[in-house]
């Protein structure tokens, strides 16, 4: 699965989503044309881009979902809906990775520290 995550440059996550087994849609073969953003996502690596990739992106998951059915379009609009806030917003950037549940258990071990150093 890859998580795709829309946060703030310094001050951390805004939002995440993802779905089992998206990554047979999104990302795509090295060789292909018609998807150069979406073809330099990684299994095995996590992909960050920021407002100035925004426009080639949506254009690009704009196309995809076209050939994909109503579960999957859902969830490349979540995508998308990430892609344009972080195109308005000059302090995000919009992570591609396949780390989500790890990513998640570190977010919630960081807010539980500084729940506890507050306290």
């Amino acid at each position: 699965m890859i998580t795709v995550i829309l946060a703030y440059k310094r001050h951390g996550e805004i939002e995440r989503v993802g779905v089992t087994g998206n990554e047979k849609f999104l990302v795509k073969e090295e060789a292909d044309n018609r998807f150069p953003y979406l073809s330099e996502l990684s299994t095995v690596d996590l992909d960050a881009f920021d407002k100035s990739d925004m426009n080639p992106i949506i254009a690009e998951l704009e196309r995809l979902k076209t050939n994909l059915n109503d579960a999957e379009q859902s969830h490349v609009e979540d995508i998308l809906r990430l892609a344009r806030r972080c195109r308005d917003n000059d302090e995000c950037v919009l992570l591609f990775t396949p780390f989500g549940e790890l990513t998640e258990k570190i977010s919630t071990a960081t807010t539980d520290l500084e729940i506890q150093k507050v306290a």
